[in-house]
């Protein structure tokens, strides 16, 4: 039941995913970060609000938050590990900042050298990100090599 509504919401939705990569792709010290995609749907936050009270007029609540999950492959080109704490990935809209919400996924992870590992991490953001508005994925607080972070520059992308 629970996978026919989660391929019909994928139908209805398009598949698409609600950002679109603007610079897909930045480098840095031998590491190559790479936007590998986003959506609008989790599975967890699906069955969650299935198994919650009604949202909106007829349940009497408020409407949750809009959430994004991005999708990021991590390539390590030089001679060291690289360490990421993807709490430390953050999303960046203006002046606004936001932090990961929380799941089941390694909180630290190591890309060996001539490895390649891909990520998500998840935001709430509200309505705070309007269609076309150009957002930035952080990732220079979020990763070291040799426990001093590298300077990697933002991925940046744009909500459809």
């Amino acid at each position: 039941m629970r996978r026919a509504f989660l391929a019909s919401l994928c139908v209805l939705a398009g598949c698409a995913g609600p950002f679109d990569a603007v610079r897909p792709e930045t480098r840095a010290g031998g590491v190559v970060a790479r936007y590998c995609g986003s959506s609008g749907y989790r599975a967890a936050s699906v069955v969650a609000a299935m198994d919650g009270p009604p949202l909106g007029e007829t349940g009497g609540g408020t409407t949750a938050p809009r959430e994004v999950t991005f999708c990021v492959e991590l390539g390590n080109g030089g001679a060291r590990p690289v360490r990421v704490n993807r709490n430390l990935i953050t999303l960046h809209v203006g002046a606004e900042r936001y932090g990961i919400t929380a799941d089941r996924d390694d909180e630290r992870l190591i890309v060996p050298p001539g490895a390649a590992r891909k990520l998500k991490v998840t935001y709430q953001y509200g309505s705070g990100i309007l269609s076309g508005q150009d957002a930035e994925l952080r990732l220079a607080d979020a990763i070291t090599v040799d426990d001093r972070p590298l300077a990697l520059p933002a991925l940046r992308v744009r909500r459809r």
